[in-house]
């Protein structure tokens, strides 16, 4: 089978969901026996030693205009989603037919709606099957937004973009056909069991088991949060847990400390390091600053996909409490494998049973490693996933 793979952005370092799920459809793909060719767009210079990681044909187009008032000005005049519109290129455009028409390949898989208007641009020129893997349902997390801002403007922009964004959706399962959702939760809000012809399919984001399991325990129970900073769910997750929750348990637990652990932190949250909090920013490697704690909060309240940091941390033997749309796409077990909570007084009072109730605490990080070692390693994954491309 030979692959041609396009990604909206670089994938190394994979510091972020997206780029972990990227990197390791490529890897475990071509670990699989499939011949796969790699092209990117990127906002910046790839270091030559990452590129190096590419077995096969690879191509980075690096576009500074990814965020710039062109491509807003020019997605207003098409009518179009700026969030979507700006990732495209005539140039990278270019690069891409020329890839397609020299490289004789069965299956041409985009990753994200962000490259959508390409994948569509390719349909009946070409007689490779083109997939196109859907990381959030962007709708679904605009909506959100929505819903929770009460800044008017705001709330126009975000209206519009899920209007735009929402058709862009549609017209994808419509003509793309082939749909790869990380989430069952996506999928069933996508309605795109309505469309006909349309080819769906769920693959979930995996974890490197091993990787994770090399991780000291220490008997320290103090809690975490890890994501990428620079998206805003993730800031908005920290603040509201700082202001809501962590302060309540500081008062309980005078020496319980908080690690703040992402890429991107913004000036004001760099500003609340102190003797109880750390922000950490970019780091090379999580597993030093999670062996010194146990829990990991996600207290994610708007959000789409699933969080592939929580996989991880199910491995690295960590306890996990989270929000339902935190944990989406997940198919846990709320109290044997991780605990559920939707409000600040759930958090607290979790937070809490697990500071008193150590051997609880243990039960549930056990019964997680395992839970993700029997269902989400990522040669698992990629094998089903490798299937059903072999059925289009």
């Amino acid at each position: 089978m030979k692959i041609l793979h396009v990604s909206p952005n670089f994938p190394l370092p994979s510091n972020d969901g997206g780029k972990i799920v990227i990197y390791n459809f490529y890897k475990y793909m071509c670990k699989l026996g499939a011949e796969v060719d790699f092209i990117a767009l990127s906002k910046e210079k790839v270091d030559e030693n990452f590129i190096k990681e590419f077995q096969n044909k690879i191509t980075v187009h690096y576009d500074k205009e990814v965020i710039s008032y062109k491509r807003l000005v020019r997605a207003l005049l098409k009518n179009k989603s700026y969030l979507m519109n700006k990732f495209y290129s005539n140039r990278f455009s270019s690069i891409l037919n020329d890839f397609v028409a020299e490289g004789n390949y069965d299956i041409i898989q985009f990753e994200g709606l962000h490259l959508a208007e390409y994948a569509l641009h390719l349909i009946n020129r070409t007689n490779a099957k083109i997939v196109l893997r859907l990381h959030n349902l962007e709708s679904i997390i605009l909506k959100r937004f929505c819903e929770q801002t009460n800044n008017l403007l705001k709330k126009m922009f975000f209206k519009y973009e899920y209007k735009k964004i929402k058709k862009l959706e549609n017209l994808s399962y419509k003509r793309i056909k082939n749909i790869v959702f990380i989430s069952k939760e996506d999928y069933n809000h996508s309605g795109i069991n309505q469309i006909a012809g349309a080819n769906p399919f769920v693959s979930p984001a995996g974890v490197d088991i091993e990787y994770f399991s090399k991780i000291n325990e220490k008997e320290n129970i103090n809690l975490f949060y890890i994501g990428s900073m620079d998206w805003k769910p993730n800031e908005e997750a920290v603040y509201w847990f700082l202001n809501k929750v962590f302060k309540i348990v500081q008062k309980s637990y005078p020496n319980i400390h908080f690690y703040i652990i992402g890429k991107n932190p913004s000036k004001g949250l760099k500003k609340i390091n102190s003797n109880s909090i750390t922000v950490t920013g970019t780091v090379p490697d999580v597993r030093p600053y999670i062996e010194n704690a146990d829990i990991c909060v996600v207290p994610i309240f708007i959000g789409g996909g699933m969080r592939v940091k929580i996989l991880e941390m199910m491995a690295a033997g960590k306890t996990i409490i989270s929000t339902s749309i935190g944990a989406e796409g997940i198919n846990y077990n709320d109290g044997e494998n991780i605990l559920i909570a939707n409000s600040d007084s759930e958090f607290i009072d979790k937070i809490k049973s697990l500071i008193e109730g150590r051997e609880s605490k243990k039960r549930i990080a056990v019964n997680a490693k395992d839970f993700v070692s029997n269902n989400y390693s990522w040669n698992k994954i990629i094998n089903e996933y490798k299937i059903y491309l072999e059925t289009l």
